[in-house]
């Protein structure tokens, strides 16, 4: 049975002990405003310096990792950022979104789509309205070659939104890369009803009507997508290609140099110099 005496003890001891907590979370907290100011200039390097003092502090600051994370990846070091991040979520797994939003961008960066796959899902759980969740989970499902999982994640985003036109577009794209291109020439309509300025879907329409042999429609498109973003090196390949189509070698090299110029072979690879090598002498 305690005593009243040692009821007393225990009292006191136990406040000792959240006074204690109080002033080591304060010290804690100290050091990671400080952090936060260094954050605000720029300055990573010296940021992560105070927010390393709070761990020191306190091992279990699960906002000192995350903002060490933070910085890491403004530094670009995408595997010290996800190690950081997985030490914040073994500490909180369940109160920060963000976590696993930023974690998976950065397995996203390093090509683990499994990772970032895995970490969408999670975040998906904790916030199943955000519909950018779904959209970035299909495009890691496609990057990782799985389009039927591309594909049901870019639905669900729709679901959540009707009226996501990067939804649209990025199902439309993941069609195109399937070749089920009447498909993704459907999902472009979407997309081009919603918002007809989209430089991007226009290429990409043009290139599924293209590979149907619309090449009218084709023409149509990528014209209207070089009016709107005139330094499109990819909206000058597929006009060239359009142009063969037509028998018109003299403007199809024109916009294979055009491209080349522009960078296409950077951004899409080699194919535009064998297009000029067979075609344009």
């Amino acid at each position: 049975m305690i005593t009243k005496i040692s009821k007393r003890v225990l009292f006191f001891a136990g406040l000792l002990l959240i006074i204690g907590f109080s002033a080591c979370r304060n010290r804690d907290n100290k050091m990671i405003a400080k952090g936060n100011i260094e954050f605000g200039k720029k300055n990573f390097e010296e940021a992560i310096v105070f927010y390393k003092k709070a761990l020191e502090i306190n091992p279990n600051s699960w906002e000192a990792y995350y903002d060490i994370a933070l910085c890491k990846g403004k530094l670009g070091n995408d595997t010290g950022a996800i190690n950081d991040y997985t030490s914040a979520a073994k500490i909180n797994p369940n109160d920060n979104v963000n976590i696993y939003i930023n974690r998976g961008n950065h397995y996203v960066n390093i090509k683990d789509y499994q990772g970032a796959i895995g970490d969408f899902k999670k975040a998906i759980e904790l916030n199943p309205s955000n519909e950018e969740l779904y959209i970035w989970m299909g495009a890691s499902y496609r990057s990782f070659g799985n389009s039927e999982e591309a594909i049901k994640s870019f639905s669900q985003a729709l679901k959540v939104n009707p009226k996501s036109i990067t939804a649209f577009s990025e199902r439309g794209y993941t069609y195109l890369v399937d070749k089920k291109y009447q498909e993704a020439i459907n999902d472009f309509n979407e997309g081009l009803t919603i918002y007809n300025k989209d430089a991007i879907m226009l290429n990409n329409r043009a290139f599924s009507k293209f590979n149907l042999k619309d090449f009218d429609g084709a023409f149509e498109d990528v014209n209207n997508s070089i009016n709107l973003d005139p330094k499109s090196s990819y909206a000058y390949k597929v006009r060239g290609e359009i142009y063969l189509e037509k028998k018109d070698k003299s403007n199809a090299c024109n916009d294979f140099n055009k491209a080349l110029e522009l960078g296409y072979t950077k951004n899409f690879g080699n194919d535009i110099q064998d297009l000029i090598r067979d075609n344009c002498k």
